[in-house]
């Protein structure tokens, strides 16, 4: 089993478009001059993460249709997704973003316990545990078929190991 790095909810389909919100729940920071987060949540051209996450499957929901089109040595490929996703993926746009005044003390790690600080997240009942507090992002997806989200429903919630690749 492994950890999940992000919850995720759909707020809204429509069509074509999906609204994800997204949270950041393997939550790390380095201390050093000024705390920051040594993981980010993706930004707006990360296809690759959004590809990821149609390809979830998500519990309660019937198995993903791009499951049945992408070969599954491709879905287990980073040089694939990266090369392929916008295939898919037509645009994302960052609807709101919280993570700046997100920091260790606002997270309960004390004041000054270590230059390194990690805290998991597990989904528990439709949530997450001080999911008010958590690094967050609302994102607005278009894909190429409507088919593609078919499995979703607004209000869908699951943690997931998708995560943002680099060139």
């Amino acid at each position: 089993m492994s950890t999940d790095l992000h919850g995720v909810r759909v707020l809204d389909i429509d069509a074509k478009v999906i609204t994800f919100e997204v949270f950041l729940t393997y939550v790390s920071f380095y201390r050093g001059d000024v705390p920051c987060l040594q993981r980010e949540l993706p930004e707006e051209d990360a296809v690759d993460f959004f590809l990821m996450l149609l390809l979830d499957r998500v519990p309660g929901a019937p198995k993903p249709k791009l499951k049945d089109i992408i070969r599954e040595e491709h879905q287990q490929s980073e040089d694939w997704l990266c090369e392929n996703g916008d295939q898919y993926i037509e645009a994302i746009e960052v609807v709101s973003r919280r993570e700046d005044d997100v920091t260790p003390e606002s997270l309960g790690f004390p004041p000054s316990a270590s230059e390194y600080y990690v805290k998991f997240y597990r989904l528990r009942d439709g949530g997450w545990q001080d999911e008010a507090r958590l690094p967050r992002a609302v994102y607005r997806v278009t894909v190429g078929d409507p088919t593609w989200t078919a499995h979703l429903r607004p209000g869908a919630t699951w943690g997931t190991t998708a995560y943002t690749l680099f060139d």
